[in-house]
């Protein structure tokens, strides 16, 4: 299995980091010590899922994005990022970002976030799970979860990005509050029917963290490769 090696690596990565984190702060959010979330990153995130729920996606769009995920390093950087809520807000952020650092980013601190917080991690699972998918994607391997949709560009349809039926049950994917494969599979239609509003709603829900499994980025770029081709840009 040595295709998933670099994966991997980043698993044990993120896992060393979040033990870190939880010797240094605590298994929980809120830690005793007078730590509450910080505001910034929960505004910062709220304007993130405002810009997904717009149903609008342009080029202003990805420099806000850019902004904000400027501002979440700052934080990071100053040791501002402390309680579950805000690893999960910062990893939301950088969960919309295009470059594969920002993919593996989004990934420790989404991981980190559902290490931290015992009684409501469901939406950090969630975003571990489509962050990791979204890290083998960029390496060209199939995806594991099942949160992936993709397009050829152009007016192609969108489809389920190609799953690896082995590497994860099933029972791994409930427990991580993403669709079972079946569901995934069944969700491409709804989703041609409709893009925009079909991923405003599943963005929305990841927001909430119940689990609707898609990811915004990859929708935002397969309507960039449609709109480039149209333009013949």
């Amino acid at each position: 299995m040595r295709w998933m090696a670099i994966p991997l690596a980043w698993l044990l990565f993120a896992s060393l980091l979040g033990s870190l984190v939880l010797a240094q702060y605590g298994a929980d959010s809120s830690d005793g010590q007078g730590r509450s979330d910080n505001r910034l990153l929960r505004q910062l995130f709220d304007e993130d899922q405002g810009d997904r729920r717009s149903g609008s996606l342009d080029d202003d769009t990805f420099e806000r994005d850019a902004r904000r995920r400027e501002q979440v390093l700052k934080e990071l950087r100053a040791g501002r990022i402390e309680t579950a809520n805000d690893y999960y807000h910062a990893a939301m952020v950088f969960q919309h970002g295009l470059s594969a650092d920002d993919i593996r980013l989004a990934f420790s601190l989404a991981w980190i976030s559902a290490q931290m917080d015992s009684e409501d991690k469901g939406h950090a699972l969630w975003l571990s799970a489509a962050a990791w998918d979204r890290i083998v994607l960029e390496q060209q391997m199939p995806q594991w979860y099942g949160t992936q949709y993709v397009s050829d560009g152009g007016d192609s349809d969108f489809r389920l990005y190609r799953v690896d039926e082995n590497a994860v049950t099933d029972q791994e994917r409930i427990r991580f509050h993403v669709p079972t494969l079946e569901e995934a599979k069944k969700r491409v239609e709804k989703l041609n029917r409709n893009p925009i509003e079909q991923c405003w709603r599943t963005v929305a829900c990841a927001g909430r963290g119940d689990g609707a499994g898609f990811s915004w980025t990859v929708f935002a770029a397969a309507l960039v490769m449609r709109r480039a081709k149209r333009h013949g840009e």
